[in-house]
């Protein structure tokens, strides 16, 4: 016992009653020194912090002060060499911390990672952690196990202290360094992350060390402390994984009341479980959680319990909590007006709200608004709460006013809060402040702005502009009313403020004055003189509203004179908006403000630049809104952002001072963005017009116009048709979508031109009017049969209906006959300007239809269907060879297929892994195997090994066999043969016996992870590698039984068999055949193994189809499968599995006859390519990475090559055929994107000048049939998912390359005039976005140079 005690953990069960962190003396001196030395560290780091903080006061300060001074025209310049250097470092760190991967999709988001500045913070961190856990540790000792074992529990409680303390509202931290807990909180989680992997290798290295010596069970039994240990670390792991996103959204309130009792029971569970010399650590960590709830309950009392209450302040006073009033504003705002509150808070903080009353168990936190007069409302000593509705508690909240206000009340309540809590950075500091706002936003900028003209006498602001955008008229109204009331301040007070107020879908504010706001020329007549701000204004602000007059409002550009908002009909905005009458005259401050009304989306990145180049001090940005405007707002060239937490900052030749991003906690989830800049010139600020963003290599090929509304160009479209409209086409016309697809609006239209002609119904006409096989055929066909009219021949018919086709149709032109057929071309005009727009606004979506994948289109709500690709399929501890790469391309084509048209695909690689064979691979390996050799190419080894004690088993078999015929006795031979002794072992595995298990583990895990690394280069992904040794003996015996039972199968000599000629009458049941599903010895085959997995997915996953993309040679095993299946009595899963096969690759052996293998292949294609890449010198040294090019170059002729022709069909394998760039190859392709991006690059045309191209100048022929070629890829990709056949998707694009060719002797852009340069390159550039999205959809990696 003392031999273990000292050997195995160095327990003193007698004295200590918990684990010894110490074991030895000397790791309890190191250990603890590490603890110590830990935190050093965070106290240096807050120290340093705080003396940044000094800092910036010592900056406000000196700001201030030169505010005073009448000799300085600009106070908020940095005064002095240390604070110009001051500025430039923090700008640096800052800048550099903004860069964020965002992942774009709303059931995954949470997944994205931190932005690049926490992402350096946690490497720190990690860095700092893993060589405290390391340090003079590993060492190949009696005490490795133990000496890491005990580091790591010291290395997992030392850090328990700060994990609550970031956890804190009222944050010890957060007051030293100067920001409050919402930014403090994101640092909280990784540090819980961190503590449950250390504490987890704390845990692994003493279970393995008990494990070797064979006392586990024993250490389990008599030390209590090792299951409080247990407990902690699954309390830990708990709290992780119900604080991700997902889970956390399920119930708010029950997981912050489940994640407050798990940090007290971990505290206790950790407590009991370690010794008393580390507790420390320990009541630290009560200390910080006991002080965090001290402070909040004596806030809580101090802000609701009045021993004294003021009752004369109009209902206010009361003795515990406060009085509320609640009203509806709208369908959508619930305004909380909370009286005689008696405590101090700045404009950005927020509180909790407790309502008893509406909900008993909840606190929420809301933004503090300046309280604002309602209807019968008071507003004495009160502070506001601006709700918009969404769910749950703020749902019941304006369903709770809208209730009183229907039955007379006043809507009178108690609350409770709690706050204010925040550290909102200063903005009296700043010349100019912008303040950007969406919907219930403007709560938080409002408040914002009345505090900053309240002090405007003791601050340094010159000049406010504020937007406020909204979706809803009606949201505005209560916002307006107090931007006009802020308009007298401000010009009462010498701030110079601008207001503008964007309404982007339904409706407009009733307060909006439009009818007497002057024109900026009215204005300046009025002002006797010029405002080069104004002016600034106008012309930057791209989609700003100016009044021409009384009566009407024309927008600043030609192109948007008319103006479609939702419910307007298409009338002039003219028609709608001068019968708003407003509720209070405009002010003279308000026009001298320059209020400025649009019914369209703003251009973010205008209104940002106008006051950056006006000012010539330093600027400041605050913007609070969902996401999307914060994307907008971030930067001139705006990436996309994943929310809240996002940071981002302007792009320019300047030096901007400092970005602060934060959630702003309010129910409306909106995200708050501080930045500011110093003044620059307009020459030193570049605003493009559109961002490109999409996955892989070919980035540059989504371009999104800012200044285009999504239903825009198909909108001016559809203006041109009289009596047409996007809802009738989708009404009257199923399985439409013209928003998407403009030749659904075409074919719509023809089919109700040509029921006019013919007098036959579109319902017959419609489905009938077809493609051409070419462009030279038209771009509509119609087969005269099809609508079997009778009393005449088709020929007669056709050109009857052509006669009498109208001449002035705005779409098409004069269909041409040929025989009995009928052939439409688009009018160019109209297609050229709705198409080019249509895919630069659709971008990397262009083409796909995600209604496609909704289990009811009508009502999206019932979410996706499901599908399951089953591909690839490789045995496990042999190479991938070229038999798996077709299965590998098809299926990772039909996958993106799927995903493209919305479906949840489900990606599944269902591995050869059991067998016989895999015991004669272990013996193998246990004769010739080398640790060394497996470490460093483990696929390969295994494989060596492989044929080699294969070879060896098939000469043991020839030998035994020429004995046998010579009659000599041979039986002890064959039992202890190689073949026998593989069956023992596999026998072993079935019987799961520990130690086969482990060995074939490991095969299994080395083959997956290479595996990984050759999917990767062919753009795969797996959700799930599964494979024959997940079906468990007793699912294939369930299902055996099932058969019995069902009589589906009968036995023949012992062995099951099923004989379809019995079960299935006619033909088809003697074409199945007579399948074995198990053998005499009671051994389960593949099919019965099939079957159950069959059963057990669609169990696991309910899915709406699945597809096994698997040769043509199991043709017969996958019908039988499904017949099975179908005879089971589930006929429902069998109709929904198909299976998708494929011919062969011929050529691609070796001369001895073996398989090539895929790897091999990839290396020879790449160095094929680089060969051909390096013939071009100039342009070979432009490349930055020409060896990853080439790879790119070589996998796509491979893959091109596989999927030129149909699927079932074999082919050749010739490499010098699929590596030419002449031709129809993969290299040919990338060489047509990549030339487009040269064009891009040497047009040198800014994103800004393209937004402007004049698309009416493309009148070449050239150019039109690039637009029809355009037109055609949502139906290609629509029919590419009838077909299931790569190569529809692949001609297509040869067809656009071949057009794409033929056009640039005609279509000449870097050289050309202006205006028509622009012009081809925005048809050049929507060209490329289209060959992107179709070489990725095949899964190339578009690349943009070569």
């Amino acid at each position: 016992m003392e031999r273990m005690e000292r050997r195995h953990g160095g327990h003193d069960m007698s004295s200590m009653g918990g684990m010894s962190m110490g074991g030895p003396n000397s790791f309890q001196g190191t250990n603890m020194g590490l603890a110590h030395d830990f935190w050093y560290i965070i106290a240096a780091v807050l120290g340093f912090l705080a003396l940044c903080r000094l800092v910036n006061l010592y900056k406000s300060r000196t700001r201030l002060q030169k505010r005073f001074a009448n000799s300085v025209q600009y106070p908020t310049k940095p005064s002095n060499q240390f604070l110009e250097v001051w500025a430039t470092l923090t700008a640096l760190v800052r800048e550099s911390s903004y860069p964020q991967l965002y992942v774009p999709s709303a059931w995954f988001s949470w997944m994205t990672p931190p932005p690049l500045g926490r992402v350096i913070t946690l490497l720190v961190y990690w860095a700092i952690i893993i060589s405290m856990m390391t340090a003079n540790a590993i060492k190949h000792d009696a005490f490795f196990w133990e000496r890491i074992g005990f580091r790591n529990a010291w290395i997992t409680v030392m850090q328990m202290p700060l994990l609550y303390l970031l956890a804190s509202k009222c944050s010890i931290i957060g007051l030293i360094v100067g920001t409050g807990h919402e930014r403090l909180n994101w640092l909280h989680r990784w540090v819980g992350r961190t503590m449950f992997v250390t504490a987890a290798v704390h845990g692994w290295h003493f279970f393995t060390e008990w494990q070797r010596a064979g006392i586990l069970e024993f250490q389990l039994q008599m030390m209590e402390m090792v299951k409080y240990g247990f407990a902690a670390w699954g309390v830990l792991g708990w709290s992780l994984i119900s604080g991700f996103a997902p889970l956390r959204r399920l119930g708010y309130e029950f997981f912050v009341l489940q994640h407050l009792v798990s940090a007290v029971l971990f505290i206790w569970l950790v407590y009991v479980h370690i010794p008393a010399y580390a507790r420390w650590n320990v009541w630290f960590s009560i200390g910080a959680l006991c002080f965090d709830r001290a402070c909040r309950s004596v806030l809580l009392v101090w802000q609701n319990v009045k021993f004294r209450p003021n009752r004369s302040k109009c209902k206010g006073g009361q003795r515990i909590g406060h009085f509320a009033q609640i009203r509806a504003v709208g369908d959508s705002i619930t305004v909380i007006n909370i009286k005689d509150v008696h405590f101090k808070w700045k404009a950005g903080q927020h509180l909790y709200l407790w309502a008893p009353a509406i909900g008993p168990m909840e606190a929420h936190p809301y933004t503090i608004a300046c309280a604002h007069q309602l209807p019968e409302t008071c507003i004495c000593n009160s502070i506001q709460l601006v709700v918009r509705k969404h769910g749950g508690f703020s749902k019941r909240l304006h369903e709770r006013a809208m209730k009183d206000h229907a039955e007379g009340k006043k809507g009178n309540y108690t609350v409770l809060v709690s706050g204010p809590y925040g550290m909102p950075p200063r903005l009296d500091i700043y010349e100019t402040v912008v303040l950007i706002s969406a919907s219930t936003g403007a709560s938080f900028t409002l408040a914002i702005l009345e505090d900053l003209l309240a002090k405007a006498s003791t601050n340094c602001i010159k000049r406010i502009d504020f937007l406020l955008t909204t979706k809803q008229g009606e949201e505005t109204d209560f916002y307006v009313k107090r931007l006009h009331e802020f308009l007298d301040v401000a010009k009462e007070v010498g701030v110079e403020l601008l207001v503008h107020v964007a309404i982007t879908r339904g409706g407009s504010p009733s307060l909006l004055p439009v009818s007497v706001l002057p024109t900026r020329r009215e204005r300046e007549m009025a002002e006797g003189k010029s405002s080069s701000r104004a002016s600034s204004w106008d012309s930057n602000l791209g989609k700003t509203r100016t009044e021409d007059g009384p009566n009407s409002i024309q927008d600043s550009r030609d192109q948007e004179k008319r103006v479609n908002t939702a419910g307007s009909g298409g009338r002039d905005v003219e028609d709608k908006i001068p019968s708003l009458t407003p509720r209070r005259p405009l002010s003279n401050a308000s026009i001298d403000s320059h209020v400025h009304y649009s019914t369209t989306r703003p251009d973010i990145a205008a209104f940002i630049r106008a006051p950056v180049e006006a000012t010539g001090g330093e600027t400041k940005v605050v913007v609070c809104g969902g996401p999307s405007l914060v994307a907008k707002s971030a930067v001139h060239n705006p990436p996309l952002l994943a929310g809240p937490s996002r940071r981002t900052t302007f792009v320019y030749s300047g030096r901007p001072h400092l970005l602060y991003l934060r959630n702003c906690p309010s129910s409306t989830k909106i995200a708050s963005s501080y930045y500011h800049t110093t003044g620059f010139t307009s020459s030193s600020l570049s605003t493009p017009h559109f961002s490109s963003s999409s996955p892989g290599p070919g980035r540059a090929a989504r371009h999104t116009y800012s200044t285009m509304t999504t239903a825009a160009p198909i909108d001016q479209l559809v203006k041109q048709v009289d009596g047409l409209s996007l809802d009738a086409v989708k009404a009257k016309f199923p399985d439409t979508y013209p928003d998407l697809n403009l030749m659904d609006l075409y074919r719509a239209h023809l089919a109700n031109v040509l029921s006019e002609v013919t007098g036959v119904d579109t319902a017959i006409i419609y489905p009938n009017l077809g493609w051409t096989s070419g462009l030279d055929k038209g771009d509509i066909a119609l087969p005269v049969p099809s609508l079997r009219v009778k009393g005449k021949k088709p020929d007669e018919l056709a050109q009857e209906w052509a006669a009498k086709f109208p001449d002035t149709d705005p779409l098409f032109t004069k269909p041409t006959v040929s025989q009995i057929h009928l052939s439409f071309f688009v009018k160019a005009s109209p297609l050229v300007n709705a198409v080019i727009p249509l895919v630069q606004h659709k971008g990397a979506e262009y083409g796909f239809n995600k209604a496609d994948g909704l289990k009811d289109p009508k009502d999206p709500s019932k979410g996706q269907k499901r599908i399951i690709v089953e591909f690839s399929s490789p045995n496990i501890a042999k190479p991938f060879h070229a038999g798996h790469l077709r299965s590998t391309i098809i299926g990772g084509f039909l996958s993106n297929l799927y995903a493209g048209a919305g479906w949840d695909v489900i990606r599944i690689n269902y591995l050869g892994d059991w067998g016989k064979q895999y015991g004669l691979l272990a013996l193998a390996y246990e004769k010739y195997g080398d640790e060394e050799a497996l470490q460093k190419d483990p696929i390969n080894h295994l494989f060596q090994l492989y044929v080699r004690i294969n070879t060896e088993m098939t000469a043991e078999k020839e030998e035994l066999a020429k004995r046998k015929e010579a009659g000599e006795d041979v039986a002890a031979l064959e039992a202890n043969s190689l073949d026998e002794q593989a069956r023992r072992y596999f026998k072993k595995m079935t019987d799961r016996d520990a130690e086969a298990l482990a060995m074939w583990k490991r095969f299994r895990d080395l083959s997956i992870v290479r595996y990984k690394d050759t999917y990767a280069r062919l753009n795969i992904h797996f959700d799930e590698y599964s494979g024959e040794s997940q079906v468990s003996e007793e699912a294939m015996n369930k299902v055996g039984n099932l058969m019995e039972e069902k009589k589906i199968c009968k036995e023949d000599k012992g062995a099951q068999l099923i004989d379809f000629s019995e079960l299935v009458p006619g033909k088809e049941g003697k074409r199945l055949e007579k399948p074995l599903v198990r053998k005499r010895d009671g051994t389960a085959l593949y099919l019965t193994r099939d079957i159950s997995e069959l059963l057990g997915r669609h169990e696991k996953y309910n899915f709406d189809k699945m597809i096994y993309v698997v040769a043509s040679a199991q043709d017969l095993h996958l019908r039988q499968l499904f017949k099975i299946i179908e005879l089971l009595g589930y006929k429902d899963i069998a109709d929904k599995c198909q299976h998708i096969n494929f011919g062969l690759v011929l050529g691609m052996s070796t001369r001895k006859g073996t398989v090539k293998f895929l790897d091999d292949i990839l290396r020879d294609v790449a160095d094929k390519m680089h060969e051909v890449m390096k013939k071009n010198e100039n342009k070979y040294s432009q490349i930055e990475d020409p060896l990853a090019t080439a790879d790119v170059l070589g996998i796509s002729s491979v893959m091109v090559q596989d999927m030129s022709g149909k699927r079932i069909n074999n082919y050749t394998f010739n490499m010098e055929t699929m590596t030419s760039f002449e031709g129809d190859t993969g290299p040919y392709l990338q060489y047509a994107h990549a030339r487009l991006n040269s064009i891009r690059r040497k047009a040198g045309v800014s994103d800004e000048e393209l937004a402007t191209a004049d698309l009416s100048l493309l009148t070449e022929t050239s150019a039109i049939n690039l637009c029809r070629h355009m037109a055609g890829w949502p139906d290609v990709v629509k029919n590419t998912l009838k077909t299931l056949e790569p190569t529809t998707v692949l001609t297509y694009l040869f067809k656009l390359t071949h057009a794409l060719s033929s056009s640039y002797d005609q279509l000449q852009v870097v050289g050309s005039e202006p205006e028509l340069m622009k012009a081809r390159l925005a048809l050049y550039t929507a060209v490329q976005t289209v060959l992107a999205n179709g070489m990725r959809l095949i899964g190339l990696s578009p690349v943009e140079r070569m």
